[in-house]
């Protein structure tokens, strides 16, 4: 089952104030769709960003960026006990260890205890973000780009809303996150990838030379992206999904 870590307490690189980051112990995939650019829909639950809109300042920072102080603990389901209760908790008696918890987070600065949740980056963020240069390095340029094209992406999908980005500029994202992964070392430049995006800019024969061998090794993603690409198809599709367990 999916299940959250306690959050991480960070200083806002621009403003300094003390916001939380959530964290994932645990995540199964059950419900999930995989699509053909990378992105995974799990039921309602959002991607894990690297990148965080502070909800003080409402600057963009990323996580990397930003100083750690700590953890936040569970928050107690009291904020005192009776005298008994701490007497026992004292004596060892405190099975769901709850008086401790009051104890801890009574011990915690102030400012941790009010501190807000980091936002995540919406697609005018991560557009402003690609513009204004916060692509420092190829990976962190790669990351803005791929989220951009999976936002691009999602009016395809069936996500509702206005769709964010038009065609150029959906386009334009494509070619300059395609020029990324082809800087690449061959050892780690993602073939699939490459493929996806010559097939969604409408380069069908680069898109089959590089899938045909994947597809001829047995990859069921491959063979499906070179019959879309085959096919003069462009749109997104869905590659996988998982079924649900309850």
């Amino acid at each position: 089952m999916t299940r959250f870590a306690a959050p991480a307490v960070l200083a806002c690189p621009n403003c300094r104030c003390v916001v939380l980051h959530q964290r994932l112990a645990s995540w199964r995939d059950f419900g999930s769709v995989s699509w053909s650019d990378g992105y995974i829909s799990t039921l309602d639950m959002g991607t894990f960003s690297t990148l965080g809109r502070c909800p003080e300042c409402t600057r963009l920072f990323w996580f990397d960026d930003a100083e750690e102080l700590g953890w936040l603990p569970e928050q107690p389901v009291k904020s005192d006990w009776p005298g008994w209760r701490r007497f026992l908790a004292r004596m060892g008696f405190d099975p769901r260890q709850e008086v401790a918890k009051t104890i801890a987070w009574k011990a915690l600065p102030q400012e941790w205890q009010r501190a807000l949740r980091v936002e995540a980056p919406d697609v005018h963020d991560l557009h402003r973000a690609v513009h204004e240069g916060w692509g420092t390095t190829p990976e962190r340029a790669s990351y803005l780009r791929t989220r951009l094209w999976w936002a691009g992406n999602h009016p395809a999908r069936g996500h509702q809303g206005d769709d964010p980005l038009s065609d150029p500029e959906k386009r334009d994202n494509k070619q300059a996150l395609l020029a990324l992964v082809e800087a690449l070392p061959p050892e780690k430049r993602n073939a699939m990838m490459v493929g996806e995006l010559l097939r969604e800019l409408g380069r069908f024969e680069e898109a089959v030379a590089v899938l045909r061998p994947w597809a001829e090794e047995g990859v069921a993603a491959a063979r499906v992206l070179l019959e879309k690409a085959q096919a003069g198809d462009t749109l997104v599709c869905e590659i996988g999904r998982t079924q649900l367990s309850y």
